[in-house]
């Protein structure tokens, strides 16, 4: 998981710039929204060249997409799953990091699912 959008750890142009917040203090964010100047800003952090170089591979998601981590709990997925006529969290609903553990799930389901190899 990356907190600056999945166009910061390269500089390919096909990988999506996202659309909502994105924190100030990441590279080529304007109005804490992500733009094309913040595309391959952490490649140096991600180093995705030698994980590849070594064999491995990189699956990564960026935290906004299922939850900015602001004080606005309209902007995040949580409200997909409110009960009917819930327009608030409750004390128990997830907050952003249960929203990102449960986010880190999806991507190793989606993982063993589609059984990525050489093959």
């Amino acid at each position: 998981m990356n907190f600056c959008g999945n166009h910061s750890l390269s500089d390919y142009p096909k990988i999506h710039v996202p659309e909502g917040w994105v924190y100030k203090s990441c590279g080529g964010s304007e109005n804490e929204r992500a733009t094309e100047k913040g595309r391959g800003t952490q490649t140096d952090v991600w180093n995705i060249d030698l994980i590849i170089e070594r064999g491995y591979g990189l699956a990564c998601f960026y935290s906004g997409d299922l939850d900015p981590d602001t004080a606005d709990f309209s902007d995040g997925i949580e409200p997909s799953f409110y009960e009917a006529g819930q327009t608030i969290p409750k004390p128990d609903d997830a907050g952003a990091i249960s929203t990102w553990a449960w986010g880190y799930h999806r991507v190793v389901d989606f993982l063993l699912d589609h059984h990525f190899s050489n093959d």
